[in-house]
């Protein structure tokens, strides 16, 4: 009960670092030889960057991926492979991060999982962006979005369609400097950033200068 009342304190982005300490509590050096166990180390790995602790991240990716027979498993590996790819592009190794979403890309072509999709097509398109490759990042932005639509997922359903569309109102600013719709701004505060925090950290950095311009 307790680890998961710190997971949703971490993942709904009421008290990330609140979230941690629970899950560092329960951390008995577990190593995934178990389904629990495997299924504690991927929370705990997903609080511990969302908390911004980018060093134990690693580190507990690093153990859960001891083992050759569970970092077989699609599902483990597709998360490892999307984690390494986030902790790639906050220290802005693009090209590692490229490999690790291309390598996710293609396991989960093998054994399709919608879920692993949805994670994945927003981390394309955030490295075009985020390597100045503004055609292709529009290109992959209005295909997801269409890609979102008529998988049937809609606002009530999910806040993806958010990141996609703040991508696209960053290519505008860099390609014409018209700056970002608040209410842009706020939907993608207050919608997306509690559905996937661990995403919305990728882009403060470029968010962070029309936030402090809003507040003037």
């Amino acid at each position: 009960m307790e680890q998961q009342i710190a997971y949703e304190l971490a993942v709904g982005g009421v008290d990330p670092q609140a979230g941690l300490a629970l899950f560092i509590k329960h951390d008995l050096g577990q190593t995934p030889d178990s389904s629990r166990a495997v299924i504690f180390l991927q929370r705990y790995m997903r609080v511990a960057f969302i908390a911004k602790d980018f060093e134990r991240t690693a580190e507990i990716l690093k153990r859960l991926e001891s083992s050759s027979i569970v970092k077989g498993l699609t599902s483990v590996n597709i998360v490892g492979l999307l984690t390494h790819a986030k902790l790639a592009i906050v220290r802005n190794d693009y090209d590692a991060a490229s490999d690790f979403v291309e390598q996710a890309s293609d396991s989960n072509k093998e054994d399709f999982f919608l879920a692993y999709e949805i994670l994945i097509r927003p981390l394309e398109t955030l490295l075009a962006y985020k390597t100045k490759d503004y055609k292709e990042a529009d290109k992959l932005i209005q295909r997801n979005i269409k890609w979102l639509r008529s998988r049937r997922i809609s606002l009530l359903a999910s806040s993806w369609i958010y990141f996609f569309q703040i991508i696209e109102a960053l290519v505008n600013y860099e390609m014409t400097g018209e700056p970002i719709r608040q209410s842009l701004l706020n939907n993608y505060d207050e919608k997306f950033k509690p559905e996937s925090p661990d995403y919305y950290i990728l882009l403060e950095t470029e968010l962070a200068p029309f936030k402090i311009n809003a507040q003037k």
